[in-house]
């Protein structure tokens, strides 16, 4: 071309010659490249103890701002909180119509569940017991009883009443 000025170059290396009025030429090479696209990624946190405590954070790469987010559950903020177990997927476009989408599974990390078995004291004696089988949860896992005992079970122990929290990781 003869033009001071070309757009909408295919990507590739470009030999330019210039030539001015007194015969004086100059050349130069350049290469195009393609831009590279912005990139999207999530990070996320499990719901736990089928709360509505889990989230999505994004990082975006490269986007030009502003940027527009849409979530499949009718949310565009960047990032989402307090969420249920679900799929959760985001539509983001930059400033440039450079369109990106990904999504996410948030699952359910369920505390622990408790089935107890007990032997009942008799005479008058410390001779019963309290059994305790664990299900679900994430260990490690931690036992307080009501008299001070922190193990999973009991046993040797007079009649009356007794209480466990039992915690998991997730608290």
């Amino acid at each position: 071309q003869t033009t001071a000025k070309i757009s909408n170059l295919a990507t590739g290396i470009y030999h330019i010659k210039v030539t001015d009025a007194n015969g004086c030429i100059d050349t130069m090479h350049i290469g195009i490249n393609f831009a590279i696209n912005p990139s999207l990624t999530l990070n996320h946190k499990n719901v736990i103890c089928s709360d509505s405590n889990g989230f999505v954070t994004t990082s975006l790469v490269r986007a030009v701002e502003p940027v527009i987010y849409k979530w499949n559950n009718g949310a565009t903020s960047k990032d989402l909180i307090n969420l249920k177990a679900g799929k959760y997927i985001v539509t983001v476009v930059d400033a440039k119509s450079c369109e990106m989408i990904d999504s996410v599974i948030i699952t359910d990390e369920p505390g622990p569940k408790i089935s107890i078995t007990s032997v009942q004291s008799y005479c008058l004696k410390s001779n019963g017991s309290i059994n305790v089988s664990i299900s679900n949860g994430t260990s490690p896992l931690s036992f307080i009883w009501n008299n001070g005992s922190n193990t999973q079970s009991i046993t040797n122990i007079p009649q009356g009443n007794y209480r466990l929290t039992v915690t998991d990781k997730n608290k």
